[in-house]
């Protein structure tokens, strides 16, 4: 009975979940059928929205390419127009100034001869004329003297031309009766024989030459008359040719005397057609440009000038199309700056006949610019959306057919799971996304709940307990690993190396040498783990165990230790002196280690244990370019054979928590580990024999190498400056004639500067920086192109320079490049900003790359020739030097002159040239670096109270000046702030580079004492005068540059680190100097 009451309860059991089992069958149908009906509304939402947005993208590309064609029509209208406008002046300005010329040359030939006036014949006139016709393209050229006594010119004229019947007329052909002056035409030339009206032409009876001859008078120049008509001029001008005319007259004296009250004893009078002024002025342009001439006579023409040069005349009158109104261009013909012209003042001028040119666009020049591609890209846009919806066609096609397979197989999945696996674990696979969401929603209701109630403590330590609960219902994700190896590597000096580098250098850096270790790991199967700053974690043996996991490891150690040699050594040009001596220090211990994934924000693999905190011992107690090892991790390696890897250590290594330990440095054969770094060999062989020739040569081979990187450096440095100065100048596109008058200006102002006075004198209050040019100051200069020989004589330069440098322990060229390091980096960190006000709030500092130049130049050249001793050891030694210099900043005038000669050399000119585009170019960069240099001297007396002063009166003192002369005011005593900073700017970065440098300051100092040029021990009072140093100079320079305002966050930087290095100094500073009396005593 048992039996069988159970196999029934059983039967029922089954029968219940058949029917659960068909209920959510029925159920699940019809969310199908809602569901497919949902998906056929939405295929229908997205047919007609892909309908309306091809109409929408259509129109839009339509309207927007018209716009652009318009626009583009308008650009290039502007275009043409400027270059009429330019060469039309041009052309003007060309004939008023050979009439001019011809006017001068006139006057002094026949000055000579004594002429008698105005009995005058010019001799050759025929082929003056005949020249002067040709080379200004004028139709005839007319010589006509002045005449008060017609009785006496008319014999004279009869004589002349053995003609007894030669009388003047006027213009209408009758004989003149009233008084003189009169302006007879008695030469001309091309010559016109047969039409002896002209040759008897009184010009003074054309009102349009009497009135200008006036103006040419009072003005003494030549001048444009009216417009005429070439009838007065029959023979000068063909029987078609009826376009306006108009006389080009310049006046002819008795003498060149500069008296102003002088009146002319002849005229030069050419026939100009105005259309020989318009010819060959536009080219390039297929449509036609309307060019309107108003003269303030009142007297209005219109010409058409076609895209081949070709000029046709339309007739009197403005006859241009009004429909372009808006874009007329006006410019006064005469004048060389476009900018003044106005309508308006030419119909105000009373005194003489000026000439105004409004240029108008016509139909056929914007029908040049309009295309079919407006139509066709709305077509195309169309076309698309209709390719679009036919594709998406064929998707939902396929999507179904995909679908129904999925749907296949996910039931299949799902009977196969039913029969290999409990109910709730298929329950739980498929209701997982729910049971999150659930979770999400009780904690978004906790949290609720919490804000109600914040009075009740009770509650919320229960709602904190069920939130903790329910954010944690699935159980943890780790596992133990018994068989692992662990990496630990750091890189020696790299906190010391980024405090003087730019973020984005120290990115660089850790980017390059981390991208290269995540390489090598993929490639041997290693995990990685993190990186915490610059220290790089990895593991063999999960989460994939595997049996030599300790050999990988050592492996992978010694390959990144080669690979961290190449990256810092190809990095140094880039990232500056120092990155090659960058070390990596490595750790490895073997033993069990929990990983695991910690839930939460951003989760990852995370290693837990022993191990962890033992291999983090065994890095920090190793040494730069070594792999320092374990026991546990050598005891591995032995058993596996690879015993002759490693090398015991010397010495016992105490570890925290450890006592002491027997420790070994790791030694990989190079045909084993694919290559191993150089410096590692030496180190680790260093070790094994201590006494290696090699080493011999190695500090010379070495110092001859970072010489030449420090070299590299610099001149990639001044190259990415030069390309900046290049490519501003490349904008300006100055015409080759202005180019060559600049460069030979240029050339005589490099033969003046430097010659003559002491530097010191030099040293102004104000440099005037270059007009803010914002549009160019965040522009890339990376692409442009220098001429391989300026690169050379660039790199010839510093290298010339760096051989000018003494082999000091401080005043080094090293210490050079640091200081230049130091420049750049304040001059990149100046606050930049994209408002109009940047000129103020950088003092025009950043918008000159030239200005750059000069100042990392003056802070590569500050130290030349330094002897090693202060400026009042350096008079004792070298009076004639100090003699020369007056006794004042010898040793930096002594720099200056030196630097500046070798940089004016004739070797280097190509360099000069890519550098100087005027000669204010010239001068600035001159009175930058006297400024700069001068400036280093920071025990003169003088200068520092004159220096004080200045800043004062820039940054407190208010003062009457103009706003762009305080601007420059306060960019020069900012610069020369910027390199004093830079010149001691150790002392303002972190404690190991301000101990580097401090301590080669004291060798020099004091090895000079030992040879006798000091008379005061330095070791003496060296403790309290870095005090004093930092508490009456080093500080303060760091409040002055924080308080000027435009170095951003490196003023703070700096401050902080001459803060706590002073602080320091306070605490280990005697300490430090035993040490030092130790070592060089």
């Amino acid at each position: 009975m048992k039996d069988q009451s159970q196999s029934e309860g059983s039967a029922s059991s089954k029968h219940d979940s058949s029917n659960d089992s068909i209920n959510e069958d029925v159920s699940q149908g019809g969310l199908l059928v809602a569901h497919a009906r949902w998906l056929k509304g939405m295929k229908m939402a997205v047919a007609i929205t892909l309908i309306l947005s091809a109409l929408t993208v259509a129109l839009t590309a339509f309207y927007v390419t018209k716009d652009s064609e318009n626009e583009e029509f308008r650009v290039q209208y502007e275009r043409a127009a400027d270059e009429v406008a330019r060469l039309s002046v041009t052309k003007v300005t060309t004939l008023l100034e050979a009439t001019r010329e011809l006017s001068t040359s006139t006057t002094s030939l026949l000055a000579s001869q004594d002429a008698a006036w105005p009995q005058v014949t010019i001799p050759y006139f025929d082929r003056l004329g005949t020249s002067f016709s040709a080379l200004t393209e004028t139709k005839a050229l007319m010589f006509s003297p002045v005449v008060q006594d017609l009785v006496e010119w008319t014999l004279y004229a009869q004589l002349g031309r053995n003609d007894e019947f030669y009388s003047l007329q006027t213009a209408t052909g009758q004989h003149v009766d009233s008084e003189g002056p009169y302006a007879p035409v008695w030469q001309i030339s091309p010559s016109l024989a047969s039409d002896h009206a002209i040759l008897s032409l009184d010009l003074m009876s054309l009102p349009s030459f009497a009135d200008a001859v006036q103006v040419a008078s009072e003005s003494q120049a030549a001048v444009f008359s009216e417009t005429i008509s070439a009838y007065n001029f029959s023979e000068a001008t063909t029987d078609t040719d009826n376009v306006p005319h108009c006389l080009l007259i310049g006046p002819v004296y008795e003498n060149l005397s500069l008296d102003t009250s002088k009146t002319p004893v002849a005229y030069f009078s050419a026939i100009l057609a105005w259309d020989a002024v318009l010819k060959d002025i536009v080219h390039g342009q297929e449509g036609v440009i309307e060019a309107v001439l108003e003269s303030s006579c009142g007297y209005v023409t219109t010409y058409q000038l076609h895209g081949g040069g070709d000029v046709s005349y339309k007739g009197d009158g403005d006859l241009h199309d009004q429909a372009y109104d808006d874009m007329k261009v006006s410019f006064e013909l005469a004048n060389a700056d476009l900018t003044e012209a106005s309508p308006e003042r030419v119909l105000q001028q009373t005194t003489r006949c000026v000439y105004m040119m409004h240029l108008y666009p016509t139909k056929s020049f914007d029908t040049s610019y309009s295309t079919l591609q407006p139509t066709l890209l709305a077509i195309s846009s169309v076309l698309i959306f209709l390719f679009t919806a036919v594709a998406f066609l064929f998707l939902d096609s396929a999507v179904r057919k995909n679908t129904s397979k999925l749907n296949f197989n996910i039931s299949q999945t799902k009977q196969l799971i039913a029969g290999v696996a409990p109910t709730k674990v298929e329950h739980q696979m498929t209701k997982e996304d729910e049971m999150i969401e659930e979770a999400r929603r009780q904690m978004e209701e906790a949290e609720k709940l919490k804000e109600a109630q914040v009075g009740s403590k009770t509650l919320m330590d229960a709602d904190e307990g069920q939130e903790c609960v329910i954010a944690f219902k699935g159980k943890p994700i780790a596992d133990l690993y018994v068989a692992t190896t662990i990496f630990f590597a750091d890189i020696c000096g790299f906190t010391a190396w980024s405090s003087v580098r730019e973020p984005t250098q120290v990115f660089q850096l850790l980017e390059s040498i981390f991208f290269q270790f995540d390489d090598i790991a993929r490639q041997m199967g290693v995990f990685k783990v993190e990186t915490v700053g610059d220290c790089y974690v990895a593991v063999s043996g999960l989460p994939e165990p595997r049996e030599d996991h300790f050999v990988v490891m050592a492996q992978f150690a010694q390959r990144c230790q080669k690979k961290m040699a190449e990256v810092t050594e190809s990095l140094e040009l880039k990232l500056g002196p120092d990155t090659g001596e960058l070390a990596l220090r490595c750790g490895l211990h073997s033993g069990p280690v929990t990983a695991g994934v910690l839930r939460g924000e951003r989760s990852r693999l995370q290693l837990f244990g022993d191990t962890m905190n033992t291999t983090s011992r065994i890095e920090t107690s190793g040494k730069p370019h070594l792999i320092h090892v374990s026991p546990e991790t050598a005891e591995l390696l032995k058993n596996d054979g690879k015993e002759n890897w490693l090398v015991l250590r010397e010495d016992i290594v105490v570890a925290k928590g450890k006592g002491a330990i027997q420790t070994y440095w790791l030694k990989i054969d190079p045909d084993i580990s694919n290559g191993v770094s150089v410096k590692q060999c030496k180190a680790v062989a260093a070790i094994v024999s201590r006494g290696d020739a090699e080493k011999d040569e190695v500090p010379m081979t070495a110092d001859e190498k970072k010489t030449q990187r420090l070299i590299d450096w610099n001149c990639d440095i001044l190259l990415n400056l030069l390309k900046k100065i290049v490519q501003k100048r490349s904008k300006k596109n100055l015409p080759i004639s202005l180019q060559r008058l600049m460069r030979n200006r240029i050339q005589q102002a490099e033969k003046q500067l430097g010659q003559g006075g002491n530097v010191i004198e030099e040293i102004v209050e104000i440099i005037p920086m270059p007009e803010a040019d914002n549009e160019h100051v965040e522009q890339d200069a990376k692409d442009v192109e220098i001429d391989p020989q300026v690169r050379d004589e660039l790199r010839n330069l510093v290298t010339i320079l760096s051989k000018m440098y003494h082999d000091n322990p401080f005043h080094c060229f090293e210490h050079a490049s640091h200081v230049t390091m130091s420049v750049t980096k304040l001059l990149s960190r100046i606050a930049k900003s994209n408002e109009s006000q940047l000129q103020d709030q950088t003092y025009g500092i950043t918008s000159d790359p030239l200005t750059q130049f000069a100042v990392v130049l003056a802070a590569l050249i500050h130290d030349v020739d330094h002897r090693g001793v202060p400026n009042f050891v350096l008079i004792k030694q070298d009076p004639a030097m100090a003699a020369a210099y007056a006794n004042k900043s010898v040793a930096e005038q002594n720099s200056v002159d030196l630097a500046w000669n070798i940089l004016m050399d004739k070797e280097f000119a190509n360099l000069r040239d890519s550098l100087f585009s005027t000669e204010d170019d010239l001068r600035r960069m001159r009175q930058l670096i006297v400024n700069s240099v001068m400036a280093t001297d920071i025990f003169d007396k003088d200068l520092g109270l004159l220096r004080k002063k200045r800043w004062e009166d820039a940054f407190y003192n208010n003062s009457n000046e103009a706003a762009l002369t305080q601007v420059h005011r306060k960019a020069t005593i900012v610069i020369e702030h910027l390199i004093q900073a830079s010149d001691v700017s150790h002392t303002m970065q972190h404690w190991h580079v301000y101990q580097k440098w401090n301590e080669r300051l004291f060798e020099e100092m004091y090895l000079s004492y030992k040879a006798g040029l000091l008379e005061n021990d330095p070791s003496v009072n060296w403790y309290k005068g870095e005090i004093g140093f930092f508490d009456n100079y080093v500080i303060p320079l760091t409040k002055k540059l924080k308080d000027c305002g435009v170095f951003g966050v490196s003023s703070d930087e700096y401050l902080n680190y001459a803060t706590n290095n002073r602080a320091e100094w306070e605490k280990k500073g005697e300490e430090i100097v035993q040490k030092f009396l130790k070592k060089y005593s």
